[in-house]
């Protein structure tokens, strides 16, 4: 139950990440420099796909956020 649910959230996850790629060039594209708080959003996001992924590939048996712990940077 839970492999299915973690892949309805990494699939939300992944939508955020590309809209924030796509923020991200658009910022870059505009003003001539990254957003660090972008950049730093995308990052957890990224770590969050990872235990996710991680998760349902049985690599780890601890469960991601939001029945474990949010990633840290």
């Amino acid at each position: 139950f839970y492999g299915i649910l973690f892949a309805v959230v990494a699939s939300f996850v992944l939508w955020i990440v590309v809209l924030l790629a796509v923020l991200q060039f658009l910022t870059v594209a505009v003003a001539g420099h990254k957003n660090e708080e972008l950049r730093q959003f995308s990052h957890l996001m990224s770590r969050y796909m990872q235990e996710i992924l991680g998760y349902m590939a049985l690599v780890h048996d601890v469960r991601p956020f939001p029945l474990g712990p949010f990633p840290k940077e």
